[in-house]
Order: C-alpha cells, then structure tokens, then sequence
C-alpha cells in the first residue's frame, strides 16, 4: 500500500518552482488593510493508474474543502498575519492562523502567496528574494466576481525528486494588481514512480470579498494620450476657425 502525501508535495512545491524571468527588484507595498476579508471556492481532485494508491488524513481534508476565507488580522511592516477559515463539505469548518511576508516570500504553509506586494509590473519578482526567481509574466485584464480588473499573472514549472519517484508540478497565479490579493491559482503535481503514475490538482477561485471590488480603468499609453490631445488641440483650432470666419461674415 503506498501512502501519497500530495499536501506535503503542494507545500514542498510551492517553495521551490521555477520561473525564466529577467530579476527586477521592485518597491513593494502591502495592498490590503486589518480586516479585509477574501473567500474562494476550493476544489481537489486525485487521478491514479496504482490500485493501491492512498491518500493521507490531510489529502483527504484538502479533498473534502467546499471553500477559504482568508480574513487580515494584524500587519507589520510587510508581513499579513491572517485568519484561515477552512469549510468542509459536510458542514465542519477548521480555523489556524497563517502569515506571508510579501517581500521575503516567507510564510506558513497555508500562507504560501496569498498575498504579493500590491502594483507590481512585469518582470518584478513576486517574492523580493535573489535566491527564488518567481516574477510577473504579463498584466492583463481579467473578470472575477463581475469586475473587470488589472491582474498579475504567472505561470511556473518544477521537480522533485524521491527515492523511486519525481513530480513534475505546474502552477498558474492570478494576482488583483491594485490589493495583491489571490484571484485564482491552479496547481497541478504528476508523481511519476517506478511503474505507476499519480496526478493530483488543486484549485481557487475568487468568489467573495469585503475589499471594495470594481472594474478598474484601462490606462491610457503615452502614445495614445499624444494622440488625444493632438484631435483635442486640432477640435479647438478649428472650432477658433469657425468663429472668426463667423464674426467677419456679420461685418
């Protein structure tokens, strides 16, 4: 009987995953406040080719979670300490507390990029650390909870090695660019052994949140500000045109 401990291979791989990214060191900033609160929906799934494979007591807790609610309790400097309220599908709920700096990356296991600095751009790293290159792919402009905003995006890739065995794990973030907060995050591990092959997922999404949450403006490019200002002075040219030839037609 093997015992698959696919909670410890999420927490081992989430330290450790790579991105190919230029490093650029940002100014980061918290971009939530004590209090604010935010809910996902969770799922877990398991796919396995061996007969006997078996999940640990805290797989199969992480199996059976409905949904997250991550409520800010204190901030110091750039470490968010904040209560983890976990909700089973049977009704039970869990509660721990959990903490992320989001300059130094360090956190405790439920933690784990929750939250990032707020504003950050492409190429700015996720956790401010030389040693771990986890930076920002794109901004775009994506919808959740009815709100079009700016969101920070990131894909990653890695392994781990066992005795017998190498998971290969893949991950994409969706970050809220104005607060920092997780919008959605797919994690997805394939433990490949020595003749059976086990794949296990997890899955957030934003779903709730008492951060005031609406469509962001999209911001106008140098270029396209040129370009409005050229039609406006052009308007007004040919507006002051008008009204002299106006005034000289009544003389």
């Amino acid at each position: 009987m093997i015992l698959v401990s696919m909670f410890l291979l999420l927490v081992a791989f989430e330290v450790q995953f790579s991105t190919r990214a230029t490093i650029v060191l940002a100014e980061s900033a918290v971009g939530v406040e004590v209090g604010d609160w935010v809910k996902y929906n969770f799922t877990a799934s398991l796919a396995s080719d061996d007969p006997v494979v078996e999940l640990t007591p805290a797989d199969i807790a992480m199996n059976n979670t409905e949904w997250v609610k991550n409520i800010v309790v204190t901030i110091s400097g750039t470490k968010i300490t904040f209560e983890r309220v976990v909700h089973y599908k049977g009704g039970n709920e869990t509660k721990s507390v959990e903490y992320v700096d989001v300059v130094t990356g360090r956190s405790s296991a439920n933690g784990s990029l929750m939250f990032i600095p707020s504003n950050l751009q492409k190429d700015d790293l996720v956790r401010a650390s030389l040693t771990e290159h986890h930076s920002i792919n794109e901004t775009i402009r994506r919808t959740y909870m009815g709100a079009t905003r700016d969101i920070n995006h990131l894909d990653g890739s890695g392994t781990t090695y066992g005795a017998s065995s190498a998971t290969v794990g893949t991950v994409s973030y969706d970050w809220d660019k104005a607060t920092g907060i997780l919008c959605e995050r797919l994690i997805t591990l394939v433990t490949y052994g020595e003749v059976y092959t086990t794949a296990f997922q997890t899955y957030e999404k934003i779903v709730d949140t008492n951060i005031t949450w609406t469509s962001t403006d999209i911001p106008l490019s140098p270029a396209t500000s040129i370009s409005i200002l050229i039609v406006l002075a052009l308007i007004l040219i040919g507006l002051f045109v008008w009204r002299q030839r106006k005034r000289r037609r009544k003389r």
